[in-house]
């Protein structure tokens, strides 16, 4: 009888020592349906020999590991200075948390200090285990869409085992979110000037790699971050504002989009302070003209490209 896709559970726990799976209870995470999980990414290494015969080498799997995709919707933990169930997850990202009680959970960026975690990916009985996992993750903002956030995380290759599926399961700190619209979402501005957006994503960018060399530990590496990001508004008069200049220029601008017309503990905002504005497109929707604003979050001290803020 084939595996069931739809019992399904995402769990994750920081690790104390890299690579090694903690014990005790993980967090589970409300996902959204069909994550990708490749169970095995392999180099392959060919002996290449030369034989008295047609045919081919045997292919040995190397530098071993395991990679797995998914997405939540970003809806804060419905509660004020409670960080949401899947906070854990940007740290892994290179990101700290900062709690405010009752108030505020933020999201920074750092370049030290990232702790790894072991995720967890059952279905119908199977586990897949990525252990010592480092991750990269998008925010997306799209009118008529609920918010989210999609992670990518490679972790070192586990063989998969047979294993129950979690119950009961207590769903904590990830309230359902609200739909980005003109209600949810009041604050979409460019260089302070607000305008309609239709569409936003920024990613960090993370570069993740897998190092197994001699005389060391089989280790997955956040080597460098390149944060980018796109913004789509309604096109207006160049005498709301003049993107082009923006984009010729050479001073760096703040982009930020705040989901905070909803209830306390569903509120959060993002915000690049210093944006890169790169080259404007013109796409057009049922016959309206939109400008498609990439740029790139840039940071003059070294983890000030971006903040999240849940409220």
């Amino acid at each position: 009888m084939p595996l069931q896709i739809n019992r399904s559970l995402l769990t994750f726990k920081q690790e104390s020592a890299y690579g090694v799976a903690p014990t005790g209870s993980y967090t589970p995470v409300r996902v959204r349906r069909n994550p990708e999980l490749a169970p095995m990414v392999a180099d392959r290494l060919a002996r290449e020999e030369v034989k008295p015969w047609f045919g081919g080498d045997f292919e040995a799997l190397i530098n071993k590991r395991q990679t797995i995709s998914f997405s939540v919707y970003d809806g804060g933990s419905g509660v004020a200075g409670t960080a949401p169930a899947y906070g854990g997850l940007y740290l892994a990202c290179g990101m700290n948390e900062s709690i405010v009680s009752s108030t505020s959970v933020t999201y920074a960026l750092v370049n030290t200090g990232i702790p790894s975690v072991t995720i967890r990916w059952y279905t119908d009985g199977v586990l897949h285990q990525l252990s010592g996992a480092y991750g990269t993750c998008t925010w997306m903002r799209n009118s008529g869409e609920f918010p989210q956030v999609d992670f990518e995380f490679t972790g070192l290759y586990t063989d998969p085992i047979d294993s129950a599926l979690l119950s009961p399961v207590t769903w904590e700190n990830q309230a359902d979110s609200l739909a980005v619209n003109s209600s949810h979402t009041p604050l979409t501005t460019l260089n302070s000037v607000q305008r309609c957006m239709s569409t936003y994503q920024v990613s960090l960018g993370n570069n993740i790699v897998y190092k197994d060399e001699a005389g060391c530990t089989e280790r997955i590496r956040i080597t460098q971050r390149t944060p980018e990001g796109e913004v789509q508004y309604e096109d207006a008069l160049i005498a709301t504002q003049n993107v082009y200049t923006l984009a010729k220029g050479t001073t760096l601008v703040p982009v930020v989009v705040g989901h905070t017309g909803g209830p306390a503990g569903s509120r959060n905002t993002i915000t690049v302070p210093n944006a890169n504005i790169l080259e404007p497109s013109l796409p057009d929707r049922d016959d309206e003209r939109y400008i498609t604003v990439p740029f790139a979050p840039l940071s003059p001290s070294g983890s000030s490209e971006l903040s999240v803020v849940y409220t």
